[in-house]
């Protein structure tokens, strides 16, 4: 099939998909919440028009590959947004319905003991789904397109060009600016590193990027033999040279970043690199082929260990930080057990944590510092075991692809993705870079590359499948679009003015759009200790001691590690003073 005959809403999709890899990292990785929402928003309009737009054809081309391990873990992250009776709920989830249908009486009445749905933040978990699907769906459309060698470099080159801007800017940012980033803004960490606020992640995303740069660099070296030319002399050379220093430069940033994951998952990604040339060579009828990939692959590894910076030695080295990891480790098993089918919500580990936290109590902990744990946590073994499934499909489908692919172009960019995938499994043991929307993003380019290299089912998806997944895209956009904002600050605020209120009736009202405003909130996200506390407060400034100190006890066992809230919550109970919002 010629590039001619590719489906337009496939090359949409792919361009799509690439400029949001590629402009992502510069917003501080796009994790604020206005960033994520436009990504989620761009990606879930882009999908419902490339599957609309095929279901006037033939239907959309699709890679040779299942997509069901895909909506089947997308509905389990929608099913836990519909309530259940507390029967069901107790048996399919004990930890979520402890939280939901809390043992104090106080607390139970101010949720009821209605049917509640399995997630502990659900519209976190709408935003979650939304944003899997948006990525995961434009990876399935763009794979086609990536099946063909114009396209596919195309899109590489982009993602190694931006790759290597970030990697310069961010040496350079750490030279000028130090710890601030763009030289202005402070961030709750020491280490952030070019537009990233961690050093880890900034280091999982240029890992990807260096590895698919030299997956291009070895496609094309191998495209230019012809008739046993050598590379060096063809009308690539300057490209395939392009290639191999951009991604020489983004594996010496991910060194001087002193990431220590970043470094190990480089280092696997490499030697999967490797790996993979070595048993494509041996599949392959002519063994001779294997030298000009494996000398471009040697010089780059030669290269990265010779520069590689002295300060990265000692940071290997150091085991600073790793009690931190492995305790959070523990406890995030430990929260996956108490409701290990199908845990307590996508996206709302941040609310579900806190109980069972174990020291570290001035620490925040936003997430498991490991991609399988948080997914164990937040979606039981149903969830953990369907992105387990069709990443394996994946990566064996796609590796069966690449090293039978008759366009050695096509086959040595598949060889880059699948290595830079094997880098980020590696990476997500002990970081949570799938959590980083820029990082999904570019890890769902290098999902489509290595599914294109599948090739394309000689089945399309149906009419019908394409204007189903298009209607439960806009679908999506339309729920995530129009949720009302959070009401934690609103409630805040309130609760705030009871203090400064100027007579006794202002107060009294007050207390009302307080106590009513944080009822709201709770009833959103039943784990969130501090409206519980300030609803103590609320309760204690009405005179209502009894329910305040009940309310007060139920917040520090949402989260007892958190010194300023039990400190709060014990000078509530002892002497009915109120509590600060």
């Amino acid at each position: 099939m010629r590039d001619s005959q590719i489906h337009p809403s496939s090359i949409l999709a792919l361009g799509v998909l690439v400029a949001v890899a590629v402009i992502s990292p510069w917003l501080f990785g796009a994790v604020q919440p206005w960033a994520i929402l436009t990504v989620t928003a761009v990606g879930l309009l882009v999908v419902a028009l490339a599957f609309g737009w095929s279901a006037l054809g033939p239907g959309a081309e699709r890679p040779a590959l299942p997509l069901w391990p895909l909506l089947a873990f997308a509905a389990l992250g929608l099913a836990q947004l519909v309530p259940l009776p507390p029967a069901l709920h107790a048996l399919l989830a004990p930890g979520s319905y402890e939280v939901w249908h809390p043992a104090p009486t106080a607390a139970a009445e101010v949720l009821g003991e209605t049917a509640h749905p399995v997630s502990l933040d659900p519209d976190s978990t709408l935003r979650s789904v939304s944003l899997v699907l948006a990525l995961a769906l434009l990876a399935f459309l763009a794979a086609p397109a990536l099946t063909r060698a114009r396209p596919a470099v195309a899109a590489v080159a982009a993602v190694a060009a931006g790759g290597f801007a970030l990697s310069a800017y961010a040496i350079f940012a750490r030279s000028r600016f130090g710890v601030l980033l763009y030289g202005r803004f402070e961030v709750p960490t020491i280490n952030p590193f070019g537009p990233f606020v961690s050093k880890n992640h900034f280091a999982g995303y240029v890992t990807m990027a260096a590895l698919l740069a030299a997956g291009l660099a070895i496609g094309l070296a191998d495209g230019a033999r012809r008739r046993d030319r050598d590379w060096t002399t063809s009308p690539r050379a300057g490209t395939v040279v392009l290639a191999m220093v951009a991604a020489l430069a983004m594996a010496l940033a991910v060194l001087a970043s002193l990431s220590r994951g970043g470094a190990i998952a480089l280092a696997a990604g490499v030697a999967s690199l490797l790996a993979l040339l070595v048993v494509r060579a041996r599949g392959g009828r002519r063994r001779t082929g294997l030298l000009p990939s494996l000398a471009l692959a040697g010089v780059l590894g030669l290269a990265m260990a010779v520069m590689v910076p002295p300060a990265t030695h000692e940071r290997l080295r150091d085991l600073g930080g790793a009690s931190f990891r492995l305790d959070t480790w523990r406890d995030a098993f430990r929260m996956s057990l108490s409701s290990p089918i199908v845990g307590q919500g996508l996206g709302a580990f941040h609310d579900a944590y806190p109980r069972f936290k174990e020291g570290h109590g001035r620490i925040r902990v936003e997430h498991a510092e490991n991609d399988y744990l948080e997914t164990l946590a937040e979606s039981g073994l149903l969830g953990l075991g369907a992105v387990l499934l069709g990443s394996a499909l994946l990566l064996v489908g796609g590796g069966r692809g690449t090293l039978s692919g008759s366009d050695r172009v096509v086959r040595g960019i598949g060889i880059g993705a699948l290595a830079g995938l094997i880098a980020l499994a590696v990476h997500s043991a002990v970081d949570f870079n799938l959590r980083i929307p820029s990082n999904a993003t570019l890890a769902a380019v290098l999902a489509a590359t290595a599914a294109g290299a599948t090739g394309v089912s000689r089945r399309p998806l149906s009419r019908s499948a394409s204007v189903a997944l298009a209607v439960g895209a806009l679908g999506l956009l339309a729920a995530v679009a129009t949720r009302p904002a959070d009401p934690s600050l609103s409630a805040r605020e309130e609760a705030r003015l009871v203090g400064v209120a100027a007579t006794p009736e202002a107060r009294a009202l007050r207390l009302e759009r307080a106590e009513r405003a944080l009822g709201r909130v709770l009833r959103r996200r039943p784990a969130h200790a501090e409206s519980w506390l300030m609803l103590a407060g609320v309760r204690g400034a009405a005179g209502d001691l009894a329910t305040a100190s009940s309310l007060a006890a139920h917040a520090v066992a949402l989260d007892p590690e958190r010194p300023s809230l039990r400190e709060a919550a014990s000078r509530l109970m002892h002497d009915g003073s109120s509590v600060s919002p």
